[in-house]
């Protein structure tokens, strides 16, 4: 590379994701996200199987209990055990989701950070030939006196560019001054980033691509996009808003648990009957139901910690849209 031509910079040999300016951390934040999706998997397997063991043998239980009637508590006691089952493996799938999540953020995270260094280097290397340019501009109307801006130069170049596609006079090719093509790479490159970092936090970037009227397939990056991207946007922000909405859940749970446990204890007075299965049950609700919200919570914190990390004032004056309410809370 010349220095009359610094728009041939190194950062344009660079793969898309960064992967060769940050190895390491994205590789490791690859990894985590595939140990949590293979552990995730195990659990929701786990569940599956003792859910089609129980529907299996609710099915049955009826014929063998008229074969043998003293299997009863033998049955009841297998059925308990498999809901037991069913119902744990369901809840550390639904705790693993949420770490999954966490590791999926910070993956985008550190695609994010693996693209710093390149846009750096864009924009260094633009502003050495924008300083370059403007002493040549002042040299040469010094010498042959100032007959047109740089401004109206620019914009007369680049009209006729723009039109053309680049025209040829007697002089040569008249096409895009060669800092054009070094503002678009430093340009996507911020929108790669910033991108990432929207959905690192769980927002979605589209409101960006109108701002920016530019469309998905130039303003996000190769690994968001794709069925081969470790995490494909759609399904990023699916998970997201499913988390969103456990918060919710637990919420309006918390909120009608009272109602729930006065009318029950009401009906099992007026059968005078003691204190049921089920409302013993609500009574534990009461307790769990908190710590199962904090812990909902905890993890939207942390995916929103994971998006925002490194990443704060990266915007650059991009207008990036503001948190969600659900993690603002």
């Amino acid at each position: 590379m010349t220095k009359d031509s610094p728009d041939t910079a190194t950062t344009e040999s660079r793969p898309e994701g960064g992967l060769d300016a940050a190895p390491d951390a994205v590789a490791r934040a690859r990894a985590e996200v595939e140990a949590a999706r293979e552990t995730l998997g195990r659990w929701e397997s786990e569940q599956a199987t003792a859910q089609a063991e129980l529907e299996a043998l609710r099915e049955r239980s009826g014929a063998a209990l008229l074969d043998d009637p003293g299997s009863l508590d033998e049955v009841a006691g297998t059925i308990s055990r498999l809901e037991s089952r069913s119902m744990l493996a369901g809840k550390a799938a639904e705790a693993q989701r949420l770490r999954v999540m966490v590791a999926e953020a910070e993956y985008l995270a550190a695609e994010a950070d693996a693209l710093e260094p390149d846009l750096a280097a864009v924009e260094a290397a633009l502003a050495e030939h924008d300083a370059k340019t403007a002493r040549l501009l002042a040299q040469l109307e010094r010498h042959e006196g100032r007959y047109i801006s740089r401004q109206e130069h620019d914009r007369v170049v680049s009209q006729i560019a723009w039109q053309t596609g680049g025209v040829h006079s007697p002089g040569g090719e008249v096409g895009p001054p060669r800092s054009a093509r070094m503002r678009n790479r430093a340009r996507k490159l911020q929108r790669h980033i910033t991108v990432l970092r929207e959905l690192a936090a769980g927002r979605d970037p589209e409101p960006l691509l109108r701002e920016w009227r530019t469309m998905a397939a130039e303003a996000y990056p190769d690994c968001v996009r794709g069925a081969g991207a470790l995490v494909p946007t759609p399904a990023f922000l699916r998970s997201v808003d499913h988390a969103r909405r456990r918060v919710d859940e637990l919420e309006q749970a918390i909120e009608d648990l009272p109602a729930r446990v006065e009318a029950r204890r009401g009906l099992a007075d007026q059968e005078g009957a003691v204190e049921d299965a089920h409302l013993q049950w609500l009574r534990a609700r009461e307790t769990e139901l908190p710590r199962e919200l904090a812990e909902a919570r905890a993890h939207l914190a942390a995916l929103e910690s994971a998006g925002r990390g490194a990443g704060e004032g990266a915007d650059r004056g991009a207008g990036l849209v503001g948190p969600s309410p659900a993690l603002a809370r």
